[in-house]
């Protein structure tokens, strides 16, 4: 019953038979990595949680096909761990994709923009209550209290002292998490 008609009315389909490469239309809706015949270069550095915190410049060495070039890129804060950005007109005529590796870090354990620093701490000043400091990725030295009769592996939250949020002004949190130890010295009238 459709065959010759357009069920649906108006001008109906058509069709043209014509040659055309795959390839063709994966580069044009992909890209191919030459957008517009512009050359894209891939490179990957490695950077510390700090300057993830601080942002920065960073000088690159690429090897284009005419010459080594150097470029200053600028590395945006709170980037994530493998995280790619593309920098437009550093390179003329191409485009360059950063990936950013962050290195772990000896002090900071990093969940999206929230660090975590393990803290050691005597079970007796668990116990008794006491004040710790602590040193915060941008430098600053924070005084925390712990309370008397704290449970062990307790974790305390500093607000707005972690990594910074892309394209905001805010921040991550901290998080103390204390770890129980046991002192070398006890007192002979704490154990009697």
């Amino acid at each position: 019953p459709f065959a010759g008609a357009n069920p649906f009315g108006g001008g109906g389909f058509q069709f043209h038979s014509q040659h055309f490469d795959l390839n063709d239309i994966f580069n044009q809706i992909f890209g191919g990595g030459r957008p517009g015949g512009v050359q894209v270069y891939r490179t990957s550095i490695n950077i510390t949680l700090e300057q993830v915190y601080n942002g920065g410049e960073q000088t690159l060495h690429i090897q284009t096909a005419q010459h080594s070039q150097i470029v200053k890129i600028e590395i945006p804060r709170g980037i994530s761990d493998g995280a790619q950005i593309r920098y437009d007109k550093l390179i003329p005529g191409a485009q360059l994709i950063v990936e950013f590796r962050v290195a772990k870090h000896l002090k900071f354990e990093r969940r999206n923009q929230d660090l975590i620093v393990t803290q050691p701490i005597s079970v007796l000043d668990l116990i008794a209550g006491t004040e710790i400091e602590i040193v915060t990725i941008s430098g600053t030295t924070i005084v925390v209290s712990v309370d008397p009769l704290t449970n062990p592996n307790a974790n305390s939250k500093i607000g707005g002292h972690g990594l910074p949020v892309p394209g905001t002004n805010q921040y991550g949190d901290l998080f103390v998490s204390l770890r129980p130890t046991m002192p070398q010295h006890i007192d002979t009238e704490i154990i009697n």
